[in-house]
């Protein structure tokens, strides 16, 4: 394990009396816990979302029907998945999306219902968490972020969902039934590679690969009805569902600080090149000067690959007269 913290530690954490619940409160944990490894390793939290109205079926439905008027809302399919697909690979769709939610129990069914905030009474539940994770964090997370969204998924029994990573800092609620999410570290270079970051960075959301062989290393999170999970930027991740229907929120932002990540984009046109590049942390000024050189546009942030080779071919024109 190379997370900061100890598995079996935080499992003692969350037994013990140091979790205190606001009654007013909709996501409660441990204030320490929560501030050390926020955005840097995953942990427990509770949560009072069990029996809440607007995850009931009926209510759903109703929600799908407004959020399905923007195809983009919604990513559903329904067929065989397995841990190693990565997340762009999709069995064809066997079902509509009505009949995936009116049967969910049936369908092999994996359901995003996205920017459920568009709808008022979802949008105050989000702010109402969004609190919550600001008081537990001690900051104004609000302010941090360029953007904040809150997903429904729902997942049919015993549908997994492929091994992937996300570009947003994330909290992952489960409403109804129960699975199973295995989560690796983010900074170990043998999971999660520099190429694979820096494709990840340049657009490809299946850039990193499952690698079996390192499945000892993830830590296992058991996601019943009031728990939650916390998913730092970057982290890994797979999950297997139980036998039953599962219903999660998750509540995502993206921070507003993109030098990091800058770093990555101008690593790939750097790499295009021939050019080994330093991996971010290694050097502040060199970090600063790809970070900028990509804020301000003169590396260019998309479609590195073909501006690429475009350079190169231009500059070996140049170079053979």
């Amino acid at each position: 394990m190379r997370f900061g913290f100890d598995a079996r530690q935080d499992d003692k954490q969350m037994a013990s009396q140091n979790l205190s619940s606001d009654q007013q409160s909709l996501l409660w944990g441990d204030e320490s816990l929560f501030r050390s490894n926020f955005d840097q390793a995953p942990f427990y939290l509770q949560h009072s979302l069990v029996g809440h109205p607007l995850f009931e079926k009926s209510r759903l439905i109703q929600l799908a029907n407004l959020l399905k008027r923007d195809p983009g809302n919604i990513s559903f399919d329904s067929g065989d998945i397995h841990v190693e697909d990565g997340w762009n690979k999709r069995p064809p769709k066997q079902y509509t999306l009505d009949e995936v939610m009116e049967r969910i129990e049936c369908t092999g069914a994996w359901v995003i219902l996205k920017r459920t905030e568009i709808d008022p009474p979802y949008r105050a539940l989000m702010n109402e968490i969004m609190s919550d994770i600001e008081r537990l964090s001690g900051r104004n997370i609000r302010k941090e972020t360029k953007n904040l969204e809150a997903h429904i998924l729902l997942t049919s029994p015993g549908r997994i969902t492929p091994f992937h990573m996300d570009n947003e800092c994330n909290l992952l609620f489960q409403v109804q039934g129960e699975k199973d999410i295995f989560v690796f570290d983010q900074t170990d270079r043998e999971i999660l590679t520099e190429v694979e970051l820096e494709s990840f960075w340049l657009g490809n959301w299946s850039a990193a690969k499952y690698k079996a062989r390192y499945q000892e290393r993830a830590k296992s999170f058991r996601l019943v009805p009031g728990k939650a999970i916390h998913v730092p930027v970057n982290a890994p991740h797979w999950v297997k569902n139980d036998d039953n229907v599962s219903v999660s929120l998750s509540i995502n932002f993206e921070w507003k600080d993109e030098s990091l990540y800058n770093v990555y984009r101008a690593n790939c046109f750097l790499r295009k090149m021939g050019i080994k590049p330093q991996p971010p942390g290694r050097s502040h000024f060199t970090d600063s000067i790809k970070n900028t050189a990509i804020a301000a546009g003169f590396l260019p942030a998309k479609n590195m690959a073909r501006s690429a080779i475009t350079f190169l071919r231009r500059f070996k024109k140049k170079q053979s007269h």
